[in-house]
């Protein structure tokens, strides 16, 4: 009887237990995808940790006090100075679905906690903070069109434009972009999902370059390219994927500054 029992307990809990998809949630396309495993919020805290002040862990640890079951994306920004930024990504659609999921940390939630005041227009896909304003004044994303080739949108803040917003498959990039591109940097395992962004960033005149879930090599590869401290990535796990980012001056061409990204599960 026992036996029967315990096999009963194991059936009812595989049958009812959701589904931990948290871990295989692209940081910048926030879809689902078995091909990869995104980098944790352990990762972030060995960041917060080390270039962190007590300002982004107070916001870090109220952003975790807030009801969830889907994470936000986690970001850390080095300039050419090794100036470190914080920035947090709150998408509000489910990453199956992409219908809105009120199991995100949705705008309502993040305001009840930070009591902030915010223009947006309805039907944002999801919205951002930066750690080092003053005020946390949320950036707002939005889609405008999407094809087989491109997705397009762009951003505002306190009702100002800031960027505009272009997303790619590896094979559609627009060849006005291909000298910012490197192919090195994408991750060919992720099949039928738009994984590289471009965007026009208007207020730095910069072009920002975005690859969605690469793997740790790439990482490596991508901190020595562009020359910045190897250190910056020490402790990383090695087995799970990264999201990145990097800024070049539109005038130049030169880098001028870089992004890591992961999920804060």
């Amino acid at each position: 009887m026992i036996i029967i029992f315990l096999v009963l307990l194991i059936i009812i809990y595989f049958f009812f237990k959701k589904e931990n998809i948290n871990c295989n949630i692209l940081p910048f396309g926030y879809q689902y995808t078995p091909a990869i495993k995104s980098a944790d919020k352990d990762i972030y805290f060995n960041l917060l940790n080390k270039y962190g002040t007590n300002k982004d862990k107070e916001i870090t640890n109220k952003i975790l006090s807030i009801n969830h079951s889907y994470p936000p994306t986690w970001g850390i920004k080095i300039d050419r100075n090794n100036n470190i930024e914080f920035e947090m990504y709150f998408y509000v659609y489910h990453p199956n679905t992409r219908q809105f999921e009120d199991n995100t940390i949705t705008l309502d939630k993040l305001k009840d906690k930070f009591n902030f005041n915010c223009n947006n227009k309805p039907q944002f896909t999801m919205y951002s903070i930066d750690y080092q304003d003053e005020k946390l004044v949320p950036n707002f994303y939005y889609f405008t069109s999407s094809d087989n080739i491109k997705d397009v949108g762009y951003s505002e803040k306190e009702g100002n434009l800031n960027n505009h917003y272009y997303r790619y498959f590896p094979n559609t990039i627009d060849n006005k972009f291909n000298k910012y591109i490197d192919t090195e940097l994408i991750n060919y395992n992720i099949k039928n999902i738009k994984t590289v962004f471009i965007a026009d960033k208007l207020i730095r005149n910069y072009y920002g370059i975005y690859y969605d879930g690469i793997t740790f090599e790439q990482l490596k590869y991508f901190i020595k390219k562009y020359n910045f401290d190897l250190d910056i990535i020490n402790n990383f796990n090695e087995t799970v994927n990264y999201s990145i980012s990097v800024d070049f001056d539109k005038k130049t061409d030169i880098v001028t500054r870089i992004g890591i990204y992961g999920l804060l599960y």
